[in-house]
């Protein structure tokens, strides 16, 4: 194949990239309220208090911090990032679907079973969330990556407010509890296709970054002065966040 063969070549595969990664946002949009916006309501329903709600939210965050930090090393055991994320991709969108078996157990470890159902997802989101930054990088090039993320996250607060708005809609008029399952079930289901636009993701060999050589003389970011006042204001505004955000739903 010739030069203008394999850059048209290149070229189609980068588009279709582009697509399938807005279509993946749209999907994972229209299944994300279900567990960002309802499943602690669902939580309250059942009886969770403060103290388990509280749970709910640090203890994914502290598994995130410990999967995230061995998202290389799992990386490196895979030929490229897109099989890379596979299983863990696949091991984060159960979140959606493990909270629809809560109804199912005795009263009892509802509770409990919930906790887990957020937490067990969490060891796959901390490797795929660094793992599908890399695949994004490699698939698009860095003239469209700002188009890129701006598309996706405008289809991504339009998909989640129509969603948002119909569960919340579907939640009234269904009876308790089968109207939560159904939803934790429809929203697994999106994000299972939202799942198949990103294993379509083909990376572009010439955007791969080379594998970094050994060397003595290994650079630490947090010598680094700019790197800690990134570093604190992230964890200020998280900290911030998920400190309050488990307690809104219980007394709204």
């Amino acid at each position: 194949m010739n030069a203008s063969g394999v850059a048209a070549s290149t070229q189609n595969y980068e588009n279709l990239n582009f697509r399938n990664l807005v279509y993946d946002v749209l999907w994972f949009g229209l299944a994300f309220p279900a567990i960002d916006r309802f499943r602690d309501i669902y939580s309250i329903r059942l009886g969770a208090d403060a103290s388990q709600l509280t749970l709910m939210a640090s203890l994914p965050a502290l598994m995130l911090l410990v999967t995230s930090s061995i998202a290389g090393r799992w990386m490196s055991r895979y030929a490229g990032s897109r099989d890379a994320i596979r299983i863990p991709g696949v091991i984060f969108r159960l979140a959606f679907l493990l909270p629809a078996l809560t109804a199912f157990l005795p009263q009892r470890f509802q509770i409990g079973w919930l906790v887990l159902s957020v937490v067990l997802p969490a060891i796959g989101q901390g490797v795929s969330s660094v793992g599908f930054v890399v695949m994004m990088r490699e698939a698009v090039h860095g003239g469209k990556f700002a188009a890129l993320n701006g598309r996706r996250i405008m289809i991504m607060n339009i998909s989640v407010a129509v969603s948002g708005l119909a569960m919340g809609f579907w939640l009234e008029k269904a009876p308790f509890p089968i109207n939560y399952q159904v939803m934790f079930v429809v929203a697994f289901l999106l994000s299972m296709v939202s799942w198949w636009h990103v294993d379509r993701v083909k990376v572009i060999p010439e955007l791969v970054a080379p594998p970094p050589t050994p060397s003595s003389e290994r650079v630490n970011p947090w010598k680094s002065p700019s790197f800690q006042l990134v570093a604190v204001i992230v964890a200020m505004c998280f900290i911030s966040f998920t400190a309050i955000r488990p307690l809104l739903s219980l007394y709204m």
